[in-house]
């Protein structure tokens, strides 16, 4: 398992690069030190309409 990793995008530019239809009302902002715990951008596409959002997760 890697320790940490970056995110260089925003959620609003992560929407705009994975097409989203919506982003959670959480704020997502570009990060050099990721590390476990930490609770990271994710994009879920919905199985029945395939819609995307965009929204956080806890990486664990």
């Amino acid at each position: 398992m890697c320790g940490r990793y970056a995110s260089t995008l925003s959620g609003e530019e992560l929407g705009r690069y994975f097409h989203a239809d919506e982003i959670a009302d959480v704020e997502l902002r570009p990060s050099w030190n990721i590390a476990p715990t930490t609770n990271v951008p994710i994009v879920v596409e919905k199985r029945d309409d395939r819609a995307r959002l965009v929204t956080t997760a806890r990486w664990s």
